[in-house]
């Protein structure tokens, strides 16, 4: 990868990378979210009212492109749903409202920094339940709608979203980045029904409903990726890797090739790189992968298994195989 846009979870992480960044040594270009300081802060409001826009300030190499809650639910058997579920289900769901301050604090820190127009990126939200929860405090921010959608909202996961939620992201202008998880399709068929695959990672309905999502993470779950095509293969087909377990619906699979490449370089956008990132083209960082097959000529069947042999990094080659 040339690019990698996620929050930045301790201050001595975000140093470490500052430090890489002042040495010239950075291997990767880092979009950074703000995403410690309200978890130790009880009046999350009064830190968001002083904080300073930054997002889309920084380097070529680390950036800011906003501020993070870091989670309103947890993943897989922790998502927070409106699932009406076995009870000892839902005492594995974590959600954001319940007696744990750190949660409400979260929640106060979403809306206060959206009310002071303050870019929310990379955030945390599995389940349906847990999007109620971020759409709830977009709209209840006060911000107008136009400034809204001039943000680049955007939510990471995907494991359940309702048809409503879409229609409404898509009148918020929020996006969404999905991954693809055996363990998060295993636990919806095996807690919630079968019928809740249609929530997972509905890509055909936010595409038909003018949403640019993006395919995220090369890994989950504990689980590393051997190409960057996975993801996109599993979507496509919306089965496993060995075809064993259902990932979704086919009805709400990526429909060819060149949907699943934007897909992947959709990230521009919330990067706040657009005239930088995303496409070969003058003016553009020269940030280039070169692969071992063409995407758009092999079988299906061998789309994730295309790799990369060399990755290119503001001109310099920073892997080679």
């Amino acid at each position: 990868i040339t690019t990698h846009g996620t929050h930045a979870q301790s201050k001595n992480g975000y140093l470490a990378g500052l430090m890489l960044d002042r040495a010239g040594e950075m291997p990767i270009r880092w979009a950074w979210s703000l995403g410690w300081a309200h978890i130790f802060n009880e009046n999350p409001e009064d830190y968001y009212n002083r904080m300073p826009d930054e997002a889309g300030y920084g380097s070529d190499f680390l950036w800011n492109i906003g501020m993070n809650p870091v989670s309103l639910d947890g993943g897989a058997i922790a998502m927070c749903t409106t699932i009406n579920a076995k009870q000892e289900v839902k005492d594995n769901e974590r959600c954001t409202n319940d007696e744990r301050d750190v949660g409400i604090l979260r929640l106060r820190a979403l809306k206060a920094a959206i009310k002071n127009g303050l870019n929310i990126a990379g955030h945390h939200v599995a389940g349906d339940k847990a999007l109620d929860y971020y759409q709830d405090a977009i709209e209840q921010s006060g911000l107008p709608l136009e400034k809204i959608r001039a943000l680049a909202l955007q939510t990471d996961h995907c494991h359940q979203v309702r048809p409503d939620q879409i229609e409404r992201a898509a009148r918020l202008g929020v996006t969404f980045s999905c991954d693809a998880s055996v363990e998060v399709s295993t636990v919806i068929t095996r807690d919630y029904g079968d019928e809740y695959q249609a929530r997972y990672a509905p890509f055909g309905s936010m595409l038909k409903a003018g949403i640019k999502p993006m395919i995220s993470e090369f890994g989950s779950q504990s689980s590393v990726r051997n190409s960057p095509f996975e993801y996109g293969y599993i979507f496509m087909t919306r089965r496993s890797l060995d075809g064993k377990i259902p990932m979704g619906v086919p009805e709400e699979a990526i429909p060819d090739r060149m949907t699943m490449l934007l897909m992947m370089t959709r990230w521009a956008a919330p990067t706040m790189m657009k005239k930088g990132l995303g496409s070969i083209e003058p003016g553009n960082l020269a940030d280039l992968t070169v692969l071992d097959k063409h995407l758009m000529d092999v079988p299906l069947e061998e789309v994730p298994t295309i790799k990369p042999i060399m990755t290119m990094v503001q001109g310099k080659i920073v892997f080679e195989d």
